[in-house]
């Protein structure tokens, strides 16, 4: 395939992505079929057919792009020499600025894992863990060098992706607070139990 064949490829499957996660959002992934998506992209069924072969193909796209997308993010940090406190900020504000640029994506992600079929459950499961153990590594080096309470990391870990993850429920880009405001409350909310205390 050549590279603008492989360019419009790319090009369509963000178009597919971007309507399909819309209708999910609206319709709920059960009352979407493939002919709305074709009928959003203004597409025949066989022609959307090229692309994909079920509506579950868009719904994999999804969470495979949001745990490469986290995954890459923190793993460019982690090259750089900075104290593990600044790498956990990063993490937290990563996650809510998802809530600004990826909304409605985030809604289908959460809420439609288990839609997915076993062997596909499977991979971004792995990937999800990948992205945990990168998290959990940060906690367990900070605990190390002093910086952070020798509390248990998988507990630790857990629980800020369980006051982050949640967060596309009740925030509201349009509201008084920056997403980086609220990560940063969080954070500041997370650190006073987890930073070494004199």
């Amino acid at each position: 395939m050549s590279r603008s064949t492989r360019t419009r490829e790319g090009g369509r499957r963000d178009e597919i992505v971007a309507q399909a996660v819309a209708l999910f959002d609206a319709k709920g992934y059960a009352g979407t079929s493939v002919n709305d998506i074709a009928d959003a992209l203004g597409l025949s069924k066989p022609a959307l057919y090229h692309y994909i072969q079920r509506k579950e193909d868009v719904l994999y796209w999804i969470h495979e792009e949001f745990a490469q997308m986290l995954i890459a993010k923190l793993e460019d940090r982690l090259t750089e020499p900075r104290p593990m406190r600044d790498q956990l900020r990063d993490v937290v504000r990563d996650i809510l600025a998802l809530m600004v640029t990826h909304r409605v994506y985030l809604r289908v992600f959460f809420e439609h894992f288990r839609e997915l079929d076993p062997e596909r459950q499977a991979e971004i499961a792995l990937q999800r863990d990948h992205y945990r153990h990168l998290v959990q590594g940060v906690i367990e080096r900070g605990s190390a060098s002093g910086e952070f309470r020798a509390l248990d990391p998988g507990i630790v870990t857990n629980s800020i992706f369980g006051m982050c993850n949640w967060a596309y429920q009740w925030y509201d880009p349009a509201g008084a607070l920056s997403n980086v405001e609220v990560a940063d409350t969080m954070f500041d909310l997370l650190l006073g139990g987890l930073e070494t205390r004199a």
